[in-house]
């Protein structure tokens, strides 16, 4: 069944866990596991985990990964509440450092005075082998942000053609390695850049745009628009070869 249009690193990484949890690969429908909290990945990039749901774009593969992660190896429940068989409210709580954080939801509606049933959805399978935990929890809004430890790509093996992920780097390395990239671009004649950085509570975003803003090939960038990656992607124009301004002045 042919892929249905996920990011290439999500792509990979939900067929590998599907062989994992004996499920279908995603496919034009979308991906689903079915347990004790059943998570689905929409066409549309919307992750549903039981009743609670979340959209996402094609830039947050990341903490997509982060969030299925947490939903489907015990990091993630969702409390559900209900009058009978009516729904009535649901929230989702990411475990991070041996405590729950609330991570959103609907509140529970009471009827007549009474409170809702709860139940709890929660998943207690064991992790593959090879995932590897990371440090989850610095984003309020979206405490899952940061569950899986990533590896550096680094720079030398990054294919140079125009769009650069930084989700894939430690902060320390994120000025190395938007210097290196805009100098190669420059040397291979490219002037349009994609920079993805994500939304998160914009420290990223800041670093970028101060680096951009002294950069000596950078003549123009903005944010990203519509189709663009938004708020999460910064769009660069480098000045032509002959445009760029030179190391010494005469």
């Amino acid at each position: 069944m042919a892929s249905f249009s996920l990011p290439v690193l999500l792509d990979s990484q939900l067929a590998l866990w599907s062989a994992d949890l004996g499920v279908e690969s995603p496919a034009a429908a979308g991906w689903l596991v079915d347990g004790a909290l059943r998570v689905e990945v929409r066409p549309d990039l919307t992750i549903c985990l039981g009743p609670w749901s979340h959209p996402f774009e094609v830039d947050d593969a990341l903490e997509m990964l982060d969030l299925l992660a947490a939903a489907l190896f015990g990091r993630a429940r969702v409390w559900a509440y209900a009058h009978g068989e009516e729904p009535a409210g649901h929230r989702l709580e990411i475990a991070v450092d041996g405590a729950w954080l609330d991570a959103g939801g609907r509140s529970p509606r009471r009827r007549w005075f009474r409170a809702p049933v709860q139940t709890l959805l929660h998943n207690d399978r064991q992790p593959p082998a090879a995932l590897q935990w990371g440090t989850a929890g610095r984003l309020p809004n979206a405490p899952w942000v940061g569950m899986l430890e990533v590896e550096s790509a680094g720079p030398g093996t990054l294919p140079i053609d125009g769009e650069l992920d930084l989700h894939l780097f430690k902060p320390k390395e994120v000025k190395g390695v938007v210097e290196a990239y805009i100098d190669a671009c420059v040397e291979r004649g490219l002037t349009d850049l994609r920079l993805v950085h994500g939304k998160g509570i914009g420290n990223l975003r800041r670093t970028v745009h101060a680096l951009l803003d002294r950069h000596p090939a950078v003549e123009r960038y903005r944010l990203g628009g519509m189709g663009e990656g938004s708020w999460g992607a910064t769009l660069v124009t480098l000045r032509e070869p002959e445009k760029a301004a030179p190391d010494d002045e005469p």
